[in-house]
């Protein structure tokens, strides 16, 4: 009977033995399963990568050029067109003063044509008038053209000048319509040099105004 309890007891000895070693062998095999590299993250710091992010270059940017720049100087001179010298037109003696007007125009007298033709249109007349002395020189023309629809004051080759705008009403063969006229007074050579200017009908005034004006810009005295 004793016998049989020793070697009982001698078995569940053994048992426990046997447990506690398989436990030693399962740590050791998990501790040497962990990875050195995961070891190393936990313990230091991962260093800084040296690719750069999206939108970074590695370098300073350099600073952005501005976009506003100075302002064209407006080149100096008449603002008005002039014809002197263009191609296409030739200089007109007119007595006291020149014109270059288109080289189909004729000049018979007082009186500028579109062309030689026998029924020319009649696109100016001028004469030359001398200004009282002491006197407003353009007084006398602001009341002789005081029914003027329009008054400006202008400059021609340098010239102070005064423009009329008069709109009359005429009739011809029956038939009533207006009759648009611009008087151009240009003091030159202490003359006044009067050209009237006549509109060809159904077109644009202000395009012709500005042609013809053109053309006075080109004046010389002489």
């Amino acid at each position: 009977m004793k016998r049989e309890i020793a070697a009982a007891l001698l078995a569940a000895v053994c048992c426990l033995g046997l447990a506690a070693c398989g436990d030693g062998a399962s740590q050791d095999s998990s501790s040497s399963a962990e990875s050195p590299a995961s070891s190393q993250s936990a313990s230091e710091p991962e260093a800084p990568s040296s690719v750069p992010l999206e939108g970074e270059s590695g370098e300073p940017e350099a600073p952005a050029e501005s976009s506003s720049e100075a302002p064209e100087a407006v080149p100096e001179g008449e603002s008005t067109p002039s014809t002197a010298g263009a191609s296409g037109y030739r200089e007109a003696d007119l007595g006291s003063f020149s014109l270059w007007l288109p080289e189909e125009w004729v000049v018979d007298g007082n009186a500028i044509y579109g062309d030689a033709s026998e029924l020319p249109r009649h696109v100016a007349d001028f004469s030359s008038e001398p200004i009282a002395q002491g006197e407003d020189p353009f007084a006398a023309y602001d009341q002789a053209y005081s029914d003027a629809e329009s008054v400006s004051q202008e400059t021609f080759g340098g010239c102070p000048a005064k423009s009329y705008f008069l709109q009359r009403e005429v009739s011809e063969g029956g038939m009533t319509g207006f009759q648009n006229t611009i008087v151009f007074c240009i003091q030159a050579d202490g003359e006044m040099k009067v050209i009237t200017f006549y509109p060809l009908r159904g077109a644009g005034i202000a395009e012709q105004r500005e042609k013809f004006e053109a053309i006075l810009n080109s004046i010389q005295a002489r």
